[in-house]
């Protein structure tokens, strides 16, 4: 329905408006897909001027994503038992080479913008793998984000002068130019 929504938004706003209250009713509330949702809501709000009515949803959006943030300590915890935590003599991995992950068509014509936090577990390989997606955006971006990951080579952290899995966050940023 959002799709529809950002389609119809230019030639007919009221079409789209209904559409994205429809996707907001039919969508779980604390999900990121939901927060997702309100922003591109707000910002077609914001286009026609009606910024009141905008500054609920971007607010609630906000107070969405902090929330599934909360519980990012938790979801880091269950990536892996084995990976080391940066500090106490563990040196952190370093990137070798990097894929950019590509936009998603949907969120290109959404002009979607933002930036998806994924925990990963950084082998001695000095691959990437257990990735958690812990502040996501949507609209097939983390998805895209994980794919890109999976494509990196890092050099492997280390203990005492030996490689040893690590743990770590990664932020992904979309922009568009």
């Amino acid at each position: 329905m959002m799709w529809m929504a950002i389609l119809q938004a230019p030639d007919h706003p009221q079409e789209a408006e209904q559409l994205c209250r429809g996707a907001l009713a039919i969508e779980q509330p604390d999900s990121s897909e939901a927060a997702t949702t309100m922003e591109v809501f707000a910002a077609f709000l914001e286009k026609q001027g009606r910024t009141d009515e905008a500054a609920p949803l971007r607010d609630q959006a906000t107070s969405v994503r902090k929330v599934l943030g909360a519980h990012a300590p938790v979801i880091r915890q269950a990536v892996t038992e084995s990976a080391y935590r940066i500090g106490g003599g563990v040196t952190p991995p370093s990137l070798v080479s990097k894929v950019e992950p590509q936009y998603t068509e949907e969120a290109r014509a959404a002009k979607y913008q933002g930036t998806a936090v994924i925990t990963v577990e950084i082998g001695t390989d000095g691959i990437a793998r257990n990735m958690k997606v812990i502040r996501g955006l949507g609209f097939g971006l983390d998805q895209r984000a994980v794919q890109a990951i999976s494509q990196w080579h890092f050099k492997p952290g280390a203990k005492d002068g030996e490689p040893v899995p690590v743990m770590a966050t990664i932020e992904v940023n979309f922009r568009l130019l």
